[in-house]
């Protein structure tokens, strides 16, 4: 994978869109939305997302997200990556069902999860291999766990780490909240909660402004690579929030 590409791939799992939970309540999961950003790498402007969410049944969801190269060389190339996220919400308990990735351009790559909760095990295809991961309760998946952290960071809740199907691995994934910030956007300025991803012992981090009178929506989001290349997306426009 390039570099390029994996800035890309990095961005569009680092930027979820959010579906709250009133504090102590039962999660209020919309059953439309949509949002959609300007991407650039250090600061110039190399592509747009689009994120959408949709009630698929009374208590199955679906979370899409696209990104789309449109300068320079990527965009020249046609690349595109998509995923989705089929998950569940009974009661307050979310639960993946199956996780999907395509990446098109000069190669195609393709990655799958599929839970199988009755024997508790995840079935998963990447980079053209196949393999079996044991479930636990609370796992997600790459997109879903994005939007779970929405809702936790509305409910106050502290520390925040979930157990994540990342590619042919389980992974932890550490979340800091680093408190309150105003930021400019087309929007407005916003306020909104700022948190940040990082691995330990990582350079690479993902720092995250969430928009509090949008439900705690990703308005901007800042990736930084450990050669210290910034990738970052901005909202243009939102609809269902």
């Amino acid at each position: 994978m390039s570099p390029l590409t994996r800035r890309l791939l990095s961005l569009s799992v680092a930027a979820g869109a959010v579906l709250a939970a009133p504090a102590g309540g039962t999660a209020a999961f919309p059953a439309q939305f949509s949002a959609s950003y300007t991407v650039s790498l250090n600061g110039q402007e190399m592509g747009v997302m689009a994120r959408t969410v949709s009630r698929q049944g009374p208590q199955d969801y679906l979370f899409r997200s696209e990104l789309k190269a449109t300068h320079g060389l990527y965009a020249l190339l046609r690349v595109k990556i998509v995923e989705s996220s089929r998950w569940r919400l009974a009661g307050e308990e979310v639960r993946a069902i199956e996780y999907r990735s395509t990446q098109t351009g000069p190669k195609r790559r393709e990655s799958t999860a599929r839970f199988d909760w009755g024997n508790m095990l995840v079935h998963v295809t990447h980079k053209r291999q196949n393999a079996e991961l044991k479930a636990t309760p609370g796992m997600l998946d790459r997109l879903l766990y994005q939007l779970v952290l929405m809702r936790d960071l509305q409910s106050g809740r502290s520390p925040i780490r979930y157990t994540v199907v990342d590619g042919n691995k389980i992974r932890n994934y550490p979340v800091e909240v680093m408190g309150e910030e105003d930021i400019e956007t087309p929007l407005g300025v916003l306020k909104t909660v700022k948190v940040r991803y990082q691995k330990p012992g990582s350079a690479r981090s993902t720092t995250l402004w969430c928009a509090k009178s949008l439900e705690y929506l990703p308005v901007r989001l800042d990736h930084y690579e450990k050669d210290g290349e910034r990738t970052s997306a901005l909202i243009q426009s939102v609809s269902g929030l």
